[in-house]
């Protein structure tokens, strides 16, 4: 019989999430990777470093792209459950409000906010990445992993004629409340494995009339995430009512 343990820190985001926040991601994951190329390392303890690095790099590339490419919040956590292949695992995904990183003041209410094409930025990427490849395809031959960067190359395309296809197509909506509505999904359908938390932004108006009506023992949402790394402070006196509300309904706050 497998052990049961908790994922109690993870994030079930799919292809419906392509953000500039994630695509910025790849983008510095490409500078590093053609930085650590460009290097000229004479000592073969070094080189050997060097190439132990790249190769971490371009596999963290492809798992960034492979997440992307996922179909689903269940996607994802079907792909989870292939590392933890001798257990069963009880997950419990954040929610997380993309939006609330690009807020130009801290007054402004995230639901005014609309998500910016993020087409030109995919192909900067794209493009970052073929010039690193021509740059120095010379180079990385003789690596293991060079075949992966075809297989890099190939899902770059592949989330290219999607957004082409308009198979991604989020820009007017609300990503938050789309994200929600997919947790509360995957809660009915795996009510025994998946407990998700509730993501809270001050600056959203709504936050605390959607924690009342959506988290506690026996609703969808088990608890309460805060990220105050994304501009506002724990101590925001539009806070104050939650903790109140979690405190007298015995809710987590993490």
């Amino acid at each position: 019989m497998k052990q049961t343990i908790y994922d109690a820190h993870c994030h079930l985001f799919y292809k419906g999430f392509i953000t500039r926040r994630i695509l910025y991601s790849l983008l510095d994951l490409i500078a590093d990777i053609d930085k650590l190329i460009s290097l000229d390392k004479t000592k073969n303890k070094a080189r050997h470093k060097q190439k132990v690095k790249i190769s971490s790099l371009i596999k963290r590339t492809l798992n960034v792209i492979n997440l992307i490419l996922s179909d689903s919040p269940e996607d994802v956590m079907i792909k989870l459950d292939r590392h933890y292949k001798d257990f069963d695992v009880i997950y419990v995904p954040l929610s997380y409000d993309v939006i609330s990183c690009f807020q130009e003041s801290y007054n402004q209410d995230i639901k005014t906010l609309s998500l910016r094409k993020d087409r030109e930025i995919f192909n900067h990427i794209r493009n970052n990445l073929f010039f690193v490849l021509d740059k120095y395809v010379h180079k990385l031959t003789h690596y293991k992993i060079f075949s992966q960067l075809n297989t890099l190359y190939n899902k770059l395309e592949e989330i290219n004629i999607n957004k082409k296809n308009k198979s991604i197509q989020l820009d007017n909506k609300d990503l938050y409340m789309y994200q929600l509505n997919q947790l509360i999904n995957l809660k009915e359908k795996y009510p025994d494995r998946v407990y998700p938390f509730l993501y809270i932004d001050p600056r959203r108006h709504q936050s605390l009339k959607l924690a009342r009506e959506l988290v506690g023992r026996d609703k969808k949402f088990l608890g309460i995430k805060l990220y105050t790394p994304n501009g506002y402070s724990p101590l925001d006196p539009k806070l104050m009512d939650l903790y109140d509300f979690c405190e007298q309904n015995s809710i987590p706050i993490t």
